[in-house]
C-alpha cells in the first residue's frame, strides 16, 4: 500500500489522504506512520492495535476462547506489535500529518477506548486529531444517517465538502424526490 502512496505522488499527487475502516483505518494509520507522502489520514471505527481489538470485540470472542489461558494480552501485543499504531507514536506525530477519527460510541467490536488511547497519546504530544463522535455501533457508521454525517465530516477533513444533494446521490437515491414525498425531515 505505502508503494500506492509513493507511485501517486510520482505521478505528481501533491495531497494524498489514505483512509480505512476497522482493520483497513488500522491499516491506513501504518501506511501513514510510515510514508510521509500520506499527508492526511482517516481512521474509521479503527483501533488503534489489532491485539486489543481481538482480546475485547464481540465478534472475537470464538478466537478470544480458543487462545485460552494460552497466551495474555500482553504476550498477544508483543506477538502483534507491528499492528499497534501507539507502538509508531513518533512517526503519527510528524509534521505534515493531519489525523481523523471516526468513532462509533456504542462500537462493540472495536470499543471506542481502543482508539481513545491513541487519540490520548497524541492529545499529550501536543496534537489535536479531529474526532468524529457517532451515537452508532461498528456497522451502523455505514447506515443512515451516520453514513451522511461522516461522510461529510470526512470529505469536509479531505476538503472536499459535497452538498446534501450529492451524498444523497451517491446513496442513488432523488433528493428532490425523497424530499418532496415528504419523507425527509420536514
Amino acid at each position: 500500500m505505502a508503494e500506492i502512496v509513493r507511485w501517486l505522488h510520482a505521478q505528481g499527487y501533491s495531497e494524498i489522504s489514505v483512509v480505512g475502516m476497522c482493520i483497513g483505518g488500522l491499516i491506513a494509520g501504518l501506511i501513514a506512520s510510515y510514508e510521509d507522502k500520506a499527508d492526511k489520514a482517516v481512521l474509521m471505527v479503527s483501533p488503534d492495535g489489532l491485539a486489543d481489538m481481538v482480546w475485547t470485540g464481540e465478534t472475537f470472542r470464538g478466537l478470544r476462547g480458543r487462545l485460552g489461558s494460552s497466551i495474555s494480552l500482553d504476550e498477544l501485543r508483543n506477538a502483534w506489535r507491528l499492528f499497534d499504531l501507539r507502538k509508531n507514536l513518533w512517526e503519527l506525530t510528524r509534521p505534515g500529518l493531519d489525523l481523523m477519527f471516526v468513532v462509533g460510541k456504542d462500537d462493540k467490536i472495536v470499543r471506542p477506548e481502543l482508539s481513545g488511547g491513541l487519540i490520548g497519546d497524541l492529545g499529550a504530544c501536543n496534537l489535536s486529531p479531529q474526532v468524529v463522535l457517532l451515537n452508532c455501533g461498528h456497522s451502523s457508521v455505514g447506515m443512515f444517517p451516520y453514513n451522511i454525517i461522516a461522510a461529510r465530516r470526512v470529505l469536509r477533513f479531505l476538503k472536499e465538502t459535497p452538498t446534501l444533494a450529492e451524498l444523497w446521490e451517491m446513496r442513488g437515491w432523488d433528493c428532490q424526490e425523497f424530499c418532496a414525498g415528504g419523507r425527509f425531515i420536514s
